[in-house]
């Protein structure tokens, strides 16, 4: 659906995505809970994919100057992500790296932002605070559910969650597109 994805098959190779994020995963990374996993590792500059230092990468870079100089990767185990609205980005590429088969990202309709929620994350239980990344939400009705197979323009800024039905932890690579959903499908889609 328009409004929430929109897929990118040719945008880039992921088998080269993979091997680079292959580079910065570690055992430990992979075993901690997501939530606690994407302050200590995902937000962490230490283990972005650097795009700067990459001739593909950075190729792909100045062809979308408005993709960001640095690529993160995150894991989900086996659970359900809160439903969450992005505050740090409006729209972002997300790119299947590993075990993404029984995963999805469902949109939700109507939200109210909530200062904190009470909720599983991943494989841990706990109240989540709204933070500079992200603002938890309540919304009830799933609208649309994706599953992430091709490199897919995700509309950060709508409600969404993440799904992980399997017992494999699911790796994703994304790639923060510095505009709004629409601009970025139009500058994609026309090379520039």
């Amino acid at each position: 659906m328009k409004k929430y994805i929109y897929e990118l098959p040719d945008l880039l190779d992921t088998d080269y995505i993979f091997e680079k994020s292959m580079k910065v995963i570690t055992t430990e990374w992979l075993g901690t809970p997501a939530p606690y996993a994407l302050g200590k590792y995902t937000d962490n500059p230490d283990y972005f994919i650097n795009v700067k230092n990459d001739k593909y990468l950075e190729s792909i870079r100045l062809k979308y100057p408005k993709l960001k100089d640095y690529i993160k990767v995150l894991k989900s185990e086996k659970g359900t992500w809160p439903v969450h609205v992005d505050k740090w980005r409006k729209t972002a590429i997300n790119i299947p790296l590993k075990n993404y088969d029984d995963c999805q990202t469902h949109f939700y309709k109507e939200y109210t932002e909530l200062e904190k929620v009470d909720s599983t994350f991943g494989s841990a239980n706990g109240t989540w605070t709204s933070n500079k990344y992200v603002s938890y939400v309540d919304a009830k009705d799933i609208i649309f559910s994706h599953k992430l197979v091709v490199p897919t323009l995700l509309n950060t800024a709508e409600p969404h969650s993440i799904t992980n039905n399997s017992a494999q932890v699911r790796i994703i690579a994304s790639w923060t597109y510095d505009d709004n959903y629409m601009t970025a499908i139009e500058e994609l889609r026309n090379g520039h």
